[in-house]
């Protein structure tokens, strides 16, 4: 039998399982769910990344997302200099900075590993140079704190 052990916070990459009884409807919880003491953060359709490319990546290639507990399916979109939109075929729940794997929709090949840098996409402009100049600014942040100067 495993050793339980009362923790207070955990850290980012650890694992945890937490136990839920009362009047819970199962249908709507799902592995890789938050559990939240506030209201939840909207699901984001796409945001902006940084990216590390380890395979071959194209623009516009479908994909596998892999984020703590959860996967989901999307589209890549390139600007430069490792810099992407992730466009998800269903809302995913995210923070800034939170990382992510990124497979082949085979989900044979890893081809990256991708850090958060913004939910909220523009509609317009998204390749303008002074955009694409503050979104690598943000990108080499290496926390909060920096990133909100940015």
């Amino acid at each position: 039998m495993p050793r339980i052990r009362p923790w207070n916070t955990r850290r980012p990459g650890s694992a945890s399982r937490l136990n839920i009884s009362g009047d819970v409807d199962k249908e709507r919880i799902a592995r890789g769910d938050w559990l939240l003491a506030q209201r939840r953060p909207k699901r984001r359709n796409a945001f902006w990344w940084r990216w590390r490319r380890i395979g071959p990546i194209r623009h516009w290639q479908p994909l596998h997302l892999h984020h703590a507990a959860s996967h989901i399916t999307g589209r890549i979109s390139l600007l430069n200099d490792g810099l992407a939109e992730l466009i998800l075929d269903r809302p995913l729940w995210l923070a800034q900075n939170d990382r992510l794997v990124l497979r082949d929709i085979g989900a044979r090949q890893t081809l990256g590993a991708a850090r958060v840098l913004k939910l909220n996409a523009p509609k317009r402009g998204k390749r303008q140079p002074d955009y694409l100049a503050w979104l690598q600014a943000l990108a080499q942040a290496q926390d909060d704190a920096q990133g909100a100067g940015a």
